[in-house]
């Protein structure tokens, strides 16, 4: 028994299971955004074909789904596979790390990140946990030659970190390449007397590698998979330039683009709307006229027209996080802090592990500042792969002899775990304002109940319209089967999808603009927007139907309902 209690697979079972029932018990689950409702309400109604998550993941959740109704499978499975990477690096560091302020002021900085991973909800966020933490098992597993139980733990997080969100991989593999790659320099000489290049450990190297290029395989194979019929092709396609014409500041850019626009037949209010998810794919956001705008905005060099903007706006940027101390500012004072910690503690030699790491998630934000992409989910990847592998250096066969006295040593280890402690606050108030927002803009139960009882009739709800899901502030429950199923946004990452088109079609329309005119089944919730949608629908439609005007046709829970007409 003592044996079993001891085992370091256990007390990190056991340590990193107390976290999350104190995470969940404390903080409040939400989503960080509606891409993980959406993808849940996907795969609760059987629909595998996902703009991000592999075709083979989105089946086997079905499968899943299926036999357990009224679980979101999505959500669920994301906060495991969270606490098994978590598992696992502590498991990692346990093996390195033997002094024990230093394990301790480690498990202390994964804390920071559990509470982010299991009380807001991402998928993107995920996946980059799971495949730093595959990656991390990999070679540990090659350094440390590891059984073949390490080998498949690392590709059972590897496979589906890649399948929730492949442009993550290559990241991952940077990350871990550099400390290798560093590995290698350094230890050359050792490499062939310690036997790590005998035939079977190679043979073991040249497996992992072709299991590598299997993830990247299946993510390739997916992308066929998507683009298998005429309709999926279509979709894909649109989604691609959609989502270069929405997730970047394209908008903000207008101003000093507006020659080519109006040229190119787009206004200012049109952008505006598109930037704005009205995605009319019969009109100023078709896939042609998406083509066009990302032209225009690529051909200007987007937000950041050169190398040096991209460093000004990276750095300010970063000083701004850090100063607010926000997520992204919390994480970039502890990559700071192990700089400092690592430059002193260090011996020379080893170096250039840390500095390596630091440098590849320097190049990295600079990228996502150059493209116009510095959302937090965008550089997470940066930060928890920067801090794992900086953690993981401290070994203490790289590290100098201890040369201050013990209590020093501990009263340094419990000052960084009081500072760590804090470092939960901005991660507890952006779960709440998360989940504040989800409960203050979900759909009232006048509304749900509204749309329910009046089946014959079709509701499109415009941005800022409190018409969110009731299930977006509950991300563990799945809707209901045909929840809201005469219900629609002005546009989404899955405008266009068969799964939208269907939708659409079982009310006889073909899309959520033109078709709302003159049609006495269709009607509009718009709060904020409705005159730069008349402004919008004159422009394109109305050579076909005159003069277009809204025409109020009730009010519901506050918000007001309209008919488009013409005349």
């Amino acid at each position: 028994m003592k044996k079993f209690i001891t085992n370091p697979w256990i007390i990190s079972i056991i340590i990193n299971t107390v976290v999350l029932l104190a995470v969940m018990l404390l903080t409040d689950t939400a989503y960080e955004t509606n891409d993980d409702y959406v993808i849940s309400l996907r795969i609760a109604d059987g629909y595998p074909y996902s703009s991000f998550v592999n075709y083979f993941l989105c089946r086997m959740l079905i499968g899943i789904q299926s036999m357990l109704p009224g679980i979101n499978v999505f959500t669920v499975m994301q906060i495991f596979a969270s606490w098994v990477s978590f598992v696992c690096i502590t498991r990692v560091f346990m093996d390195t790390m033997k002094n024990r302020g230093v394990l301790t002021v480690a498990f202390f900085i994964m804390t920071v990140f559990a509470a982010d991973h299991y009380s807001i909800l991402q998928f993107t966020r995920t996946s980059a946990l799971m495949l730093t933490c595959g990656m991390l098992l990999l070679i540990h597993s090659m350094i440390q030659r590891k059984g073949f139980g390490w080998y498949i733990m690392a590709f059972a997080l590897i496979y589906p970190g890649t399948w929730m969100r492949d442009m993550n991989l290559i990241v991952a593999i940077g990350s871990a390449g550099i400390f290798l790659v560093a590995w290698v320099i350094i230890n050359r000489r050792e490499l062939i007397p310690e036997g790590y290049l005998k035939p079977k450990r190679i043979l073991i190297y040249a497996v992992c590698l072709l299991l590598l290029g299997g993830a990247a395989g299946t993510s390739l194979l997916t992308t066929h998979i998507n683009n298998s019929t005429e309709e999926l092709a279509e979709f894909s396609d649109y989604d691609y330039y959609r989502s270069l014409a929405t997730d970047y500041p394209v908008y903000e850019d207008y101003e000093k683009n507006r020659e080519d626009y109006e040229t190119a037949g787009i206004s200012e209010n049109d952008l505006y709307l598109i930037s704005n998810w009205y995605l009319d794919y019969n009109g100023a956001a078709s896939g042609e006229n998406l083509k066009k705008i990302n032209e225009i905005y690529k051909s200007h060099g987007g937000e950041t027209e050169s190398v040096t903007a991209a460093v000004k706006e990276a750095v300010s940027g970063c000083l701004d996080d850090v100063k607010d101390f926000n997520r992204r500012g919390m994480h970039l004072i502890i990559i700071g802090l192990l700089l400092i910690a690592g430059i002193i503690a260090y011996k020379p030699r080893y170096l250039p592990y840390l500095f390596g790491t630091c440098l590849f998630a320097g190049v990295l934000y600079l990228y996502l500042f150059y493209v116009g992409r510095p959302l937090y989910r965008a550089t997470y990847i940066a930060d928890i792969g920067t801090i794992v592998w900086m953690l993981y250096y401290f070994d203490s066969r790289y590290l100098r002899k201890r040369e201050v006295g013990s209590g020093a040593l501990r009263a340094a280890a419990g000052l960084c775990i009081i500072a760590l402690v804090a470092c939960q606050a901005p991660v507890i108030k952006a779960s709440k304002q998360l989940h504040s927002y989800g409960v203050n803009n979900c759909i009232s139960e006048e509304m749900a109940d509204f749309i329910k009882d009046n089946e014959e009739n079709f509701y499109v709800f415009g941005k800022g319209t409190r018409g969110l899901s009731e299930y977006y502030a509950t991300p563990l429950r799945v809707p209901e089967e045909g929840y809201q199923k005469n219900a629609l946004g002005f546009g989404s990452w899955g405008t266009k999808s068969p799964y939208i088109l269907d939708k659409l079609e079982a009310y006889g329309l073909e899309n959520t603009f033109e078709d709302l005119i003159d049609n006495d089944k269709a009607f509009l919730f718009e709060d904020k927007n409705v005159s730069r949608l008349t402004e919008y629908m004159n422009k394109w439609y109305g050579d076909s139907f005159g003069e277009i005007y809204p025409e109020k046709a009730g009010e519901v829970d506050g918000h007001s309902m309209w008919r488009m007409r013409s005349r």
